[in-house]
């Protein structure tokens, strides 16, 4: 299963955080402030979660996503995706909620969904790019430094990252 896109909102001012115990977050909302988010938790499909473990907070209502955490830095290293060229848009993503399983009234009855994806890291001179899937993205939704792939189907293949002086330069070794 992979997520889908289902519309892009207005673009929201994110808190990008890293270190070496978490080595990337971001809040677009604060967790507190949007009541109980839903999850969705991925991990590597070979190596398990020691091998890349991410978090994507969802809104329970809308399916905006309101934070990713990587909690573990995928291992597998990949090809940066050519992102020179593809449409941009500002924004932030909303996701479908069917794996949540909603009940009649289109709230999610389940808290989490867990996944196991391709999960991959990837960087170049002025991006960091956190793989979900081996999809190539199609178009980017940014939030300033911060925002989402997405493949020809609006599936969200990844998390992309600028190189922004300041806000999140690096991944911490």
């Amino acid at each position: 299963m992979v997520l889908r896109v289902t519309r892009v909102v207005e673009a929201r001012t994110g808190d990008v955080e890293g270190d070496v115990y978490v080595p990337f977050s971001v809040d677009w909302v604060p967790v507190g402030s949007a009541g109980t988010p839903a999850y969705y938790f991925a991990e590597d499909r070979d190596g398990g979660s020691s091998a890349g473990y991410v978090e994507l907070k969802i809104e329970r209502v809308t399916g905006e996503v309101i934070a990713v955490v990587v909690v573990n830095l995928p291992k597998r290293q990949a090809a940066m995706p050519d992102l020179t060229g593809i449409p941009v848009v500002e924004g932030g993503v909303r996701v479908d909620l069917a794996p949540w399983e909603p009940n009649p009234d289109l709230v999610p009855t389940k808290e989490r969904f867990d996944e196991r994806c391709p999960l991959s890291v990837a960087e170049d001179e002025t991006h960091v790019y956190f793989g979900l899937s081996d999809t190539a993205p199609v178009r980017l939704v940014m939030a300033g430094p911060t925002g989402f792939g997405i493949g020809p189907d609006d599936e969200l293949t990844g998390i992309v990252v600028a190189r922004t002086p300041g806000v999140w330069e690096s991944i911490p070794q």
